[in-house]
């Protein structure tokens, strides 16, 4: 994969800035124990490589303008910081190798297949997104596939079961999970259980007690008042 950047001169906002309205995003050149260098990239060569898949592993063939000419770079991209809301990519970072010292870089995981457990009602969780490795620049891996279609309902794979290429070192820890087939659990609806008070127990205020007599109010309602009885009597025919 190749790439063009240029050294820039003038460093700072402003110029970063022009850079961006120029269509082309500032960065940083650095690594291998040089001075970092301050440079810029055209935006859509950029674009074009990161849809190949350009990255902080996949290597570039690096072709840096300065003022004294041309030079020739292996390098990652490292780092790219993107506009919180527009994503619009604002500035890249472009680490130099050399092809003899080792690094330690991120590989990507790629599952393929079924698995079997999905038939019988499991779901599948994916862990892991990358795997740690140490290797020359010439031995990255393109990434790590795995085949998850023999996991049942409860199987899990892990980093140990991953094949390693000759030259690569895995530093992630062999029994970190990569994958899993879980079983799904019905949610059993919710019973709404109607409170019977305990025997003993003291009601809410204002409420009768079970088995407790009439209070004196009621009691004396279902009495005729003194006055309405006296008017009965009178109303009673008299004996001659």
């Amino acid at each position: 994969m190749n790439l063009t950047i240029r050294v820039r001169d003038k460093k700072g906002k402003g110029p970063a800035a022009q850079a961006r309205r120029d269509n082309r995003i500032p960065g940083v050149l650095y690594g291998r124990e040089m001075t970092a260098q301050t440079v810029e990239v055209d935006s859509h060569a950029l674009h074009k490589a990161l849809m190949a898949g350009a990255g902080d592993s996949h290597l570039i063939d690096l072709t840096i303008e300065n003022p004294a000419g041309q030079t020739a770079e292996k390098c990652l991209i490292k780092a790219i910081q993107r506009h919180a809301v527009t994503d619009r990519i604002m500035h890249v970072d472009f680490y130099r190798v050399r092809m003899t010292d080792k690094i330690e870089i991120n590989v990507s995981l790629v599952l393929t297949g079924s698995p079997v457990g999905i038939k019988k009602g499991g779901v599948m969780e994916k862990r892991m997104d990358s795997i740690r490795v140490r290797c020359l620049p010439s031995n990255i891996p393109e990434h790590f596939s795995i085949d998850v279609s023999p996991l049942d309902v409860g199987g899990s794979l892990h980093v140990s079961d991953l094949k390693v290429p000759e030259g690569v070192t895995i530093l992630s820890a062999p029994g970190q999970v990569l994958a899993v087939v879980t079983e799904v659990k019905e949610e059993k609806p919710a019973v709404v259980a109607t409170a019977v008070p305990a025997e003993g127990a003291v009601p809410a205020e204002g409420a009768p007690a079970a088995g407790a007599a009439p209070a004196a109010g009621a009691a004396d309602a279902k009495k005729p008042a003194e006055g309405e009885k006296k008017e009965a009597d009178a109303k009673k025919p008299k004996k001659g």
